[in-house]
């Protein structure tokens, strides 16, 4: 009875040190990610060099990621931004993005699923603007879209805010 004891003993011993070991070895990093006018970047996307781990920003730019004895850096990287690499090393918690040049700008989808800058078409498009809509003064905006746009035919509804049919061709 008292070998069994002695070896649950060194089982529990042993385990323990095995537990505070690993969970030693991992802690938690939290920060910002902001902009250079300090607004905050959602959805951004933290990862460690090392393990691999990866944490996504909340809508103010803030994160928690878990960081091993391997990790010395995280990347963070967002859409319209440049992707940089920041050492854990620094005592500073709030990782400031710098804005991507190559950022698109105006993009259009045309008919055939062919993505073009405005500029470049061989053909005229048509825009609605919502200065346009307003000097309709019609209840329901898209009745407003009524003869505006080459092709669109809105069905009217006899009921006051009921929804129009609309039919593009």
């Amino acid at each position: 009875m008292r070998l069994i004891i002695k070896k649950m003993i060194v089982f529990v011993t042993l385990f323990i040190a095995f537990l505070t070991n690993s969970i030693a070895q991992d802690k938690v990093i939290s920060g910002r990610v902001i902009t250079k006018t300090g607004i905050g970047i959602s959805a951004s996307s933290v990862q460690t060099n090392g393990s691999k781990r990866t944490a996504l920003s909340d809508s103010m730019g803030n994160f928690k990621i878990n960081v091993s004895a391997q990790d010395n850096a995280i990347i963070i990287s967002s859409l319209g931004f440049v992707s940089q690499q920041f050492s854990l090393n620094s005592k500073s918690f709030v990782y400031t993005l710098q804005d991507d040049p190559k950022v698109l700008g105006e993009v259009v989808v045309t008919a055939f699923g062919i993505k073009r800058e405005i500029k470049r078409l061989g053909y005229t498009i048509q825009e609605v603007k919502g200065s346009d809509l307003v000097k309709a003064r019609e209840p329901n905006a898209v009745n407003s879209l009524a003869g505006k746009v080459a092709g669109l035919s809105v069905g009217a509804n006899a009921e006051m805010l009921g929804r129009p049919e609309l039919v593009l061709r």
